[in-house]
């Protein structure tokens, strides 16, 4: 659902993003992204208002790329949380070497205890396969 947001936006079809991301949004029950989400189609909707009444504003571009940025960081923000909720080590193991890349930790390390979890996530499975079987 994030990449098809991500092309919605793309393509500059705000309304069906925000109609995708809503869902997204509605996922995670999160008051403080569905409250940005609203603020943003409100925005949207005075604009398209304005622009049906006639009135010209100089400002109506750059206030259609804030939103089409802010729609990007909210559907961000909120598709990393629902990772965060599905798949926690897998999610934290991405968050991590993603900070490590900023931070300028090698890749050697960043590779060695990426194999590290890896192996205990394999070990941890191997017994609870071997208590469950006996």
């Amino acid at each position: 659902m994030q990449y098809d947001i991500y092309g919605l936006l793309a393509e500059r079809r705000l309304k069906d993003a925000f109609g995708k991301l809503a869902l997204l949004v509605n996922e995670l029950q999160d008051w403080v992204s569905r409250d940005k989400l609203n603020e943003m189609e409100t925005s949207y909707r005075y604009m398209i208002q304005y622009m049906l009444d006639g009135v010209e504003d100089p400002e109506r571009k750059s206030i259609y790329d804030h939103l089409v940025l802010s729609a990007y960081v909210l559907t961000d923000r909120v598709s990393d949380r629902l990772a965060g909720q599905v798949s926690p080590s897998q999610y934290y193991g991405w968050k991590r070497y993603a900070s490590a890349s900023r931070t300028g930790i090698s890749m050697c390390a960043i590779m060695k205890s990426t194999i590290f979890l890896w192996l205990c996530c394999l070990a941890n499975k191997s017994k609870i396969f071997l208590k469950f079987n006996h």
